[in-house]
């Protein structure tokens, strides 16, 4: 008896801009999600962390940077090398602009070893008097 009250009820036919948009949605669905996983692991990258510049808090990139290529970790280590040594002149602090990222560093660390970069030569301090 239900099938004789279904078949007497109209049926609609989804518009073709309701169903237009489902076919997008349907096309767009795997390019979303491909998208998204592209994020979570971009956003998981240790080059993405941001070097503190307080040398005092350094010590927060131990994890990040152990996830690095054997590469990536020498030639980050050489550029944090080049920053504490930057701390010995009379300023006396390292010269890491706010928001340099671990990547930073690398790419500048491996400009300067190709020598696409002119390296910062030290300035002498003031003459001392014996």
């Amino acid at each position: 008896m239900d099938d004789d009250i279904s078949a007497s009820l109209p049926t609609t036919q989804p518009s073709p801009m309701k169903q237009y948009a489902a076919n997008i949605a349907a096309a767009m669905a795997p390019s979303l999600a491909i998208v998204l996983a592209a994020a979570v692991l971009v956003s998981c990258s240790p080059k993405w962390a941001l070097i503190p510049p307080d040398p005092h808090n350094w010590d927060g990139l131990a994890n990040d940077v152990k996830r690095l290529s054997p590469d990536e970790s020498r030639l980050f280590a050489a550029y944090m090398s080049r920053q504490v040594m930057a701390g010995a002149y009379p300023d006396g602090r390292p010269n890491i602009p706010a928001g340099t990222t671990i990547g930073d560093a690398i790419n500048e660390e491996r400009a300067l070893e190709a020598g696409l970069v002119k390296r910062p030569t030290p300035q002498p301090g003031p003459e001392r008097s014996s």
